[in-house]
C-alpha cells in the first residue's frame, strides 16, 4: 500500500493546534491555506484535510489564485463550486491544477454566516508510528 493510500485509510481526528476556522459570509473570500500556522505545513505535504461546515451551508472550491466563486455558475464556467451542508464534513486533499497546488480555499455562505473548520485528517506514517509529523 502506498503512503497516500495508507493515510486515506487511517483518517485521524482533529488535533489541538491543527485546526483553523475560516469565517464564511455571503461574500466570496479566498484564503491561502498554505500559510496558516495550523495547517500550512500539512497542505504543503499534501495531507488530507477535513472541511466541516459550521453554522451555515458553505459553498467552496480550491484554486491556484485568490479567485471568487459563484454558487449560481453551471457547467465548466469560472466560479463553479461545491456545497457542504451545515454540520457535514468531507475529507479531501488540496488538488493540483496543471501541476500547481491549489492552495487557495475559496468560501461563501449560502445565507447568513458561519465558519468552515479546516483540520488535518491524515498523518505521516512516522507520526502514526512514533508521534512525529
Amino acid at each position: 500500500m502506498s503512503s497516500i493510500q495508507d493515510e486515506a485509510y487511517d483518517v485521524v481526528g482533529p488535533r489541538f493546534g491543527n485546526i483553523e476556522a475560516l469565517p464564511v459570509s455571503t461574500t466570496s473570500a479566498a484564503t491561502d491555506v498554505s500559510v496558516l500556522a495550523s495547517v500550512g505545513g500539512d497542505v504543503a505535504a499534501c495531507r488530507m484535510l477535513r472541511l466541516r461546515a459550521n453554522g451555515c451551508d458553505v459553498y467552496y472550491a480550491w484554486s491556484t489564485a485568490a479567485d471568487t466563486i459563484d454558487n449560481t455558475a453551471t457547467g465548466h464556467a469560472a466560479g463553479v463550486c461545491s456545497v457542504l451542508p451545515n454540520g457535514q464534513f468531507v475529507d479531501e486533499r488540496p488538488p493540483f491544477l496543471k501541476g500547481v497546488l491549489c492552495k487557495y480555499l475559496i468560501v461563501k455562505a449560502a445565507s447568513g454566516s458561519g465558519a468552515l473548520v479546516v483540520s488535518v485528517s491524515s498523518a505521516s506514517r512516522d507520526y502514526r508510528l512514533n508521534g512525529r509529523s
